[in-house]
């Protein structure tokens, strides 16, 4: 794939995820983007277009193998072990990252600042249930074989390791904008980008990025879903 297809797909791919679920949520008087039932819809088909959009672009446009993203578990056990641990420490490094960018905000605008609400408050019951399902199971899927599988590989091949990660992860951070308050979040997924596609080339397995990935939602969900 040369480098400006790949640019190209990764843009339009990180808009269309970040962007598609934001138009569709503002129906007419902004009611429906109050809709939990709604928010649930959109967050699958965010990630099941991400993941789908990777799939058919190896399949049908570059005619190679879904296994080319890394997907062979050659060491399934020490995968997800190196995965897990990766990603308790991705929640140690996104919080002192996440203190940095409060205290920053608070000396620049002279009050405390709130983080953006990454799930609705009105989500609850079945479809918290459904979400979280999304977030630790899916959203790891399919963002790990975009960012990772598709995109770091592919920058890999003309960079080296800390170029490919930073930009790959600068991707992986802007794609969850979602308004003004996410720019505090941002910084922090860069980093969990970084640690990510290093991971990644540590391990040459998707499923240990996808592991690490899995670990930092299941923790960050539980923390939002025992808070309500």
């Amino acid at each position: 794939m040369g480098l400006i297809a790949l640019g190209v797909t990764a843009i339009a791919g990180a808009v269309a995820a970040a962007f598609f679920p934001s138009v569709i949520s503002r129906g007419a008087g902004g009611a429906v983007r109050e809709s939990p039932a709604f928010f649930t819809l959109a967050s699958f088909i965010q990630e099941a277009a991400l993941g789908g959009a990777v799939a058919l672009w190896i399949l049908f446009v570059n005619h190679g193998r879904l296994a080319s993203l890394g997907l062979p578990p050659r060491r399934a056990w020490t995968d997800v072990l190196v995965g897990v641990v990766a990603g308790v420490a991705m929640v140690f490094m996104a919080g002192i990252v996440l203190e940095v960018v409060h205290s920053i905000a608070r000396a620049l605008l002279g009050h405390n600042v709130s983080n953006p609400e990454q799930v609705p408050s009105d989500v609850k019951g079945a479809y918290l249930a459904v979400s979280g399902v999304v977030v630790v199971a899916l959203a790891p899927l399919a963002e790990e074989a975009f960012f990772r599988g598709f995109l770091y590989k592919g920058l890999r091949r003309r960079f080296s390791v800390w170029p490919a990660a930073l930009i790959s992860a600068s991707f992986f951070g802007l794609v969850h904008f979602a308004g003004l308050d996410f720019l505090l979040i941002i910084p922090s997924l860069i980093v969990v980008g970084v640690v990510l596609a290093l991971v990644y080339e540590r391990q040459q397995s998707l499923m240990a990025s996808v592991a690490a990935h899995a670990t930092f939602n299941l923790i960050g969900f539980l923390f939002i879903a025992f808070g309500r």
